[in-house]
């Protein structure tokens, strides 16, 4: 099944940051590679480990109110929340929202990513109301500022679409998600993987409204936008990959499944950790791919 698309680690570029010496501005950047690297390669906890020194180096070196420590702040809750740490990861998201907003006012648009990654996680812990009134304040923000086209509201609008999947809003999420795709399509080729993931997203919609051939055709679409990508073989691939499998293996086509489960198992295999969330589900998928396979033959 598609998954809403959500922020990953983000750094903010803060305004601020000329005030400060050098060196403290090289120490700062130089221990955010290392978070990224970390989190890219799937080791959420040594990245978890590495944004609570980022945090620590930002609140010693530029103050507890400052645009680097509120940015330390969202990334230290984002490793908190990938690692399923809800109770730690909110108080952390929302010091870090309060921070942003005594930095920068309440309608920047940093403002907007964290109050964005605040929402991703009331949805998760099912708190939908709250998480759509964050949602809605993003998007305000970022039609406020940014052109009608900008792919940032086509983001929120893809969170929005996520949350009202998880609703079981299905005609809400899909009107969603053509917006997103509509806003997507007039950037291409720079916002290709965007839009591939939207049609993706979307086909697990027409997918829960039973339009099967709907649904075949967006996540063909998808694949066929990804195949256009330079060095294609990456997670977002496998994923998409995945996601095509299972809807096979629920149409109980299970040799088709299984060939696109293969392929998305031997990208990640050589990207992330085998203990990575997303490696973990794409080996179960295949595992249970080809155990229906085994039955069959019986």
């Amino acid at each position: 099944m598609s998954k809403p698309v959500c922020f990953i680690l983000v750094f903010i570029l803060m305004a601020n940051t000329f005030i400060f010496a050098e060196d403290k501005v090289a120490g700062w950047q130089k221990i955010n590679r290392e978070v990224a690297n970390l989190y890219q390669k799937g080791d959420l906890k040594g990245a978890e480990i590495a944004a609570q020194k980022a945090l620590t180096y930002a609140e010693e070196s530029f103050g507890q109110i400052s645009g680097q420590t509120a940015a330390a702040l969202n990334n230290l809750a984002l490793m908190k929340k990938k690692l399923g740490k809800y109770d730690e990861a909110l108080p952390l998201y929302e010091r870090s929202l309060k921070t942003m907003k005594k930095v920068f006012g309440t309608t920047h648009i940093a403002v907007a990513v964290c109050m964005d990654n605040i929402a991703e996680l009331l949805k998760i812990q099912g708190r939908t109301d709250e998480a759509e009134n964050y949602y809605k304040n993003v998007l305000l923000i970022r039609r406020k500022f940014l052109s009608p086209n900008d792919p940032a509201i086509a983001l929120t609008l893809n969170n929005l679409a996520g949350l009202y999947y998880s609703r079981q809003e299905y005609s809400r999420a899909a009107q969603m998600y053509l917006n997103a795709l509509e806003i997507y399509t007039k950037s291409l080729p720079e916002n290709r993987i965007a839009a591939a993931q939207t049609l993706c997203n979307l086909a697990a919609v027409y997918e829960k409204g039973d339009k099967i051939p709907e649904a075949e055709n967006l996540y063909s679409k998808a694949l066929e936008i990804w195949r256009s990508v330079p060095e294609k073989d990456n997670l977002d691939y496998a994923k998409l990959l995945n996601n095509f499998a299972m809807f096979k293996y629920n149409q109980a086509l299970y040799d088709e499944s299984e060939r696109l489960l293969l392929q998305a198992s031997q990208i990640a295999e050589l990207i992330v950790s085998p203990d990575h969330p997303d490696r973990v589900m794409i080996t179960e998928n295949l595992k249970s791919c080809r155990e229906k396979l085994m039955q069959a033959k019986r």
